[in-house]
């Protein structure tokens, strides 16, 4: 795992390792989203109105994951503006607005411009994708681009026989994850599932989870050469856990 991390670290385009870490053990689903918890409204028509101006000033730069994540973190600060704001230091407005500003100031420190910016872009060419069959090959276009420069990081170092970025891997994956992303344009019709994390775009997060039902699915090995396993095999043991 960690000689994987590693490269997929120095990758300029892609922020690998929150998902290569998140996703272990997780095969993919092709199932509805999980229900959303409940949202607590805002009491007041001040914090509302602060929300909104920030959905709205954000909503044609940043993806899905990346704007929700943001209004639920203003959301949170304006509840806590609203149960801790004293009268006497102030009016409420003036000490929300700081506090939005200071959120919104702290997200775009912790998520780069770059990252933001690549979540967005993968967003626009998937929701293409699922309107138009035109788009629908461009996407897969853009996925098979993403997919060389993960074989160019190691990302194919998990299939047992395969050098490390062997043409071999690259194309035997590809197959299974065009495979995957057609399903789910057309039998589930919405990546929205796989909108989880700000600055991480959702193709990625599609292959890592592939690459993770893969290499859980090969986990375990038929031994055919005795020689290579000797003690196991007078053990009784047929099989290796790779």
């Amino acid at each position: 795992m960690e000689r994987t991390l590693r490269p997929l670290l120095a990758l300029d385009p892609l922020d690998a390792a929150e998902y290569l870490a998140e996703e272990e053990g997780i095969a993919l689903e092709l199932v509805a989203p999980a229900p959303r918890p409940e949202v607590v409204p805002l009491a007041r028509h001040e914090s509302r109105g602060l929300l909104a101006s920030v959905t709205t000033r954000n909503q044609d730069s940043l993806g899905r994951a990346a704007l929700r994540e943001l209004d639920d973190r203003v959301r949170r600060v304006l509840l806590w503006a609203e149960e801790h704001h004293e009268p006497k230091k102030g009016p409420f407005r003036g000490f929300a607005r700081f506090l939005v500003s200071r959120t919104e100031a702290n997200f775009f420190k912790e998520f780069s411009a770059a990252r933001l910016s690549r979540e967005r872009i993968d967003q626009v060419v998937r929701d293409a994708a699922l309107r138009d069959n035109k788009a629908l090959f461009h996407y897969l276009e853009h996925a098979d681009s993403m997919l060389k420069r993960l074989q160019r990081a190691g990302f194919f170092t998990w299939a047992p026989g395969y050098a490390k970025g062997s043409r071999e891997a690259l194309d035997e994956f590809r197959a299974g994850a065009r495979e995957r992303l057609l399903e789910i344009v057309r039998e589930v019709g919405t990546f929205e599932r796989f909108e989880k994390k700000p600055g991480v775009e959702v193709t990625f997060v599609v292959f890592s989870r592939y690459r993770t039902y893969l290499r859980k699915s090969r986990r375990f090995v038929w031994i055919r050469d005795q020689q290579l396993y000797p003690k196991l095999l007078r053990r009784g043991k047929r099989s290796v856990r790779l």
